[in-house]
């Protein structure tokens, strides 16, 4: 968790949202889904053009317990 936090850094976009998708996708998978929500939405937020957009959303739907997880 430390190093995905260190890795988002607004100097580097694509590392800091990758980072931000992996946080997300952790903190699912440790049933930490408020800190999922949190760590989603800041990547959907910030980094609105990547190409982890769709992943992050669909993540993010889970966290809220709308999409089953697969």
């Amino acid at each position: 968790v430390r190093l995905f936090h260190r890795a988002v850094v607004k100097d580097a976009p694509a590392t800091a949202a990758a980072a931000l998708l992996e946080l997300g996708r952790l903190y699912l998978r440790q049933g930490r889904r408020d800190e999922a929500k949190v760590a989603l939405e800041q990547m959907i937020i910030d980094y609105p053009s990547s190409a982890l957009i769709p992943q992050a959303r669909r993540l993010l739907d889970q966290a809220r317990g709308g999409v089953p997880e697969t």
